[in-house]
């Protein structure tokens, strides 16, 4: 296995460690170097982990961030992952941290496509969730996309996903297999179900799964009820 699980009793615990083993993780890579990249997972769950790491105390004007994935909406969408990290984290002490989106609007999928790839850094680190149906960052088992994410060595693709709303853009398997260190951030019962399925071993069908049985990187995962 590739993971290491930390449990919690709620939500105010699990997003507060989560947040204290990011910052150290932070301050242990910038001893090493000049900044550091970080790619943020969007969606409601991470809601209060942004908010509590952006009050800490950090050398955030050495921190590029990125987004692990993104909806094609414009960043003023609700469902905009910019626009969850504008809204949650670039607040408090983090406003002076770096923001470089996917895109800055919409355009042709192509258009679109190549500037993600053009302005992409390769996250340190990165900070995941996990959807009811295993999937994680924007790679769903059953878009169109799917395979192709898996074994492609580019870092961010277009996913079409079929039971989700929205056509997306994704880091790939190979780029978040790059990174120096992933986090996973999981709430509530049902999703530890299907994070106890995806542990057992590599399944096509939950792509998370992909991530807990990697051979290239470590996955600390933290999860409240």
């Amino acid at each position: 296995m590739a993971f290491q699980l930390y449990e919690f009793k709620n939500t105010t615990q699990v997003s507060t460690a989560l947040a204290q083993a990011v910052i150290n993780s932070i301050q242990k890579e910038l001893k090493q170097k000049d900044s550091i990249n970080i790619a943020f997972s969007g969606g409601k769950s991470p809601l209060d982990f942004l908010k509590i790491l952006s009050t800490f105390e950090c050398e955030w004007q050495k921190c590029n961030i990125s987004l692990v994935d993104e909806r094609l909406v414009e960043s003023h969408h609700p469902d905009s992952n910019a626009g969850v990290i504008k809204n949650y984290f670039l607040q408090n002490s983090a406003k002076v941290a770096n923001f470089t989106p996917f895109f800055n609007s919409l355009s042709p999928i192509d258009v679109i496509l190549k500037e993600a790839n053009h302005t992409y850094k390769q996250p340190n680190l990165a900070i995941l969730g996990m959807g009811n149906d295993g999937h994680t960052a924007s790679l769903f088992p059953n878009a169109l996309d799917f395979k192709e994410s898996l074994t492609t060595e580019q870092n961010i693709v277009f996913i079409e996903p079929q039971n989700a709303p929205h056509k997306r853009l994704s880091m790939s398997l190979s780029a978040l297999q790059k990174c120096d260190k992933l986090f996973l951030l999981i709430i509530g019962d049902e999703k530890k179900q299907i994070f106890n399925e995806a542990a057992k071993n590599i399944n096509i069908n939950l792509p998370i799964s992909y991530i807990l049985h990697s051979k290239e990187v470590n996955c600390d995962v933290y999860f409240s009820k």
